[in-house]
């Protein structure tokens, strides 16, 4: 890992706590604003474990198990910032919380299926293989990528 990811990550981090606290400070509470602090939960929670899953290659056995942890994290919640995203739109488009709680179900069972995907991962090395203290993806690490490029065009679809 070199000094400009380290630096980025700092900055990154110092700008989402900003972010995050400052949306805090509003009064009222619409599912919008509740979607807006989850969003940058989740951002704040995966940049510290993609900070984790940097640690690859190192020979020490402890950046081994920070490489292991982050990865599963990692790639367990990262579909969830399309996700709040595109349940963000949804009621800044439509002002409707019901219809917008309707969808939860939807992305719940997208969570589960990824992460059983996930478990599986584990054993199969579906998404991804840490060999040797190295990083490499497998077969269906694609979808991955095109699990969250769906949920950010149906974003762009309802904008229409």
């Amino acid at each position: 890992m070199n000094d400009v990811n380290i630096a980025l990550f700092f900055y990154s981090f110092i700008l989402l706590i900003t972010i995050y606290n400052y949306s805090r400070q509003v009064k009222y509470s619409l599912m919008s604003d509740q979607l807006f602090r989850y969003l940058a939960q989740v951002t704040l929670l995966l940049l510290v474990f993609d900070f984790l899953s940097r640690f690859q290659g190192f020979g020490l056995p402890i950046y081994r198990i920070f490489t292991e942890v982050g990865n599963i994290v990692t790639h367990g919640i990262s579909h969830l910032i399309p996700s709040l995203w595109f349940l963000y739109l949804h009621f800044k488009i439509y002002s409707d919380t019901e219809r917008t709680k309707k969808l939860y179900k939807y992305f719940i069972a997208i969570s589960a299926i990824n992460i059983i995907f996930l478990i599986i991962t584990q054993f199969t090395g579906w998404y991804y293989e840490i060999d040797a203290y190295v990083y490499e993806r497998t077969i269906l690490h694609v979808y991955t990528h095109r699990q969250r490029f769906d949920f950010y065009f149906c974003s762009m679809l309802i904008n229409l």
